[in-house]
């Protein structure tokens, strides 16, 4: 087991380094609640999750959560150079990025520059394969993605689950922090989504349209990285039953800041919840 993690830890941070950074407007400094460089926090204070969806924690001390040094081993570096920063002792990874969207029904939770910008709330500056590949290194296993099979029987998306947290600073320069679910607002049942954890499916490999005869990371196609709504090209899907319906998902304005908001998305193992 081990040894095929780490061959897949390879193959997957070579076919990162030859993806490109894809080029997309971004938030300018100026924008409300802006981040200090990849900071929120100089004092190293962070996240936890808010008390209700109208008003955000704001951010206390916690080890667990601090903000990561990337390490200056290879791969760190190379993760570092796809937009996504490793501390592999505590288990945590960091990915830069900016509110995008704070009401509206949405598919998708988080989605890299020139992703499904039109239905995600936040966009992550990173090359999806590098999230994949950080999640490999920080010892998560992929299992495979949801399924509606032709006689409508459902089948769940496998793979550990995975804790996404995001945290950024109000237009008082305070930091605050939320789990990604409370951005996420269920219509009809008048809560958020549920905090179950995003199962790590991990996407899978799809053939180049080049002609090449070669294959491609379909996340890296398709730029999805944390979907609300059924998706097999993302690397983290949404575990509940409700994600076969694209209708029943909206941003969550009562918690989601404004839009261009600049933000640090931490991924980490889920706890284990009875």
């Amino acid at each position: 087991m081990i040894a095929a993690r780490r061959s897949s830890l390879v193959w997957l941070c070579v076919l990162a380094a030859c993806a490109c950074r894809a080029a997309a407007p971004r938030p300018d400094s100026g924008a409300d609640g802006a981040s200090r460089a990849h900071g929120l926090g100089a004092n190293g204070a962070v996240a936890r999750a808010a008390a209700s969806p109208t008003e955000p924690a704001a951010a206390s001390d916690d080890d667990a959560t601090a903000p990561v040094v990337p390490g200056d081993d290879e791969v760190s570096r190379l993760l570092v150079s796809l937009g996504v920063r490793i501390d592999r002792a505590r288990g945590v990874l960091e990915v830069d990025g900016w509110v995008n969207q704070r009401e509206g029904v949405v598919e998708v939770f988080a989605c890299a520059p020139q992703g499904k910008t039109h239905e995600s709330v936040v966009v992550l500056d990173c090359v999806p394969s590098g999230l994949q590949a950080g999640l490999l290194a920080i010892g998560l296993v992929p299992g495979a993605p949801a399924e509606q099979r032709a006689d409508g029987t459902e089948v769940p998306p496998t793979g550990d689950a995975v804790e996404i947290r995001v945290r950024w600073l109000d237009a008082d320069g305070e930091e605050r922090s939320a789990r990604a679910e409370d951005w996420v607002w269920l219509e009809g049942a008048g809560r958020t989504m549920a905090p179950r954890g995003w199962i790590f499916a991990g996407s899978y490999e799809q053939p180049a349209s080049d002609g090449s005869g070669g294959v491609v990371f379909a996340a890296d196609q398709v730029k999805t990285l944390a979907t609300t709504y059924r998706d097999t090209s993302t690397i983290l899907e949404n575990p509940a039953r409700e994600a076969f319906d694209d209708t029943l998902y909206v941003a969550n304005p009562r918690a989601v800041p404004p839009v261009g908001t600049k933000l640090v998305a931490t991924f980490r193992r889920a706890e284990v919840r009875p």
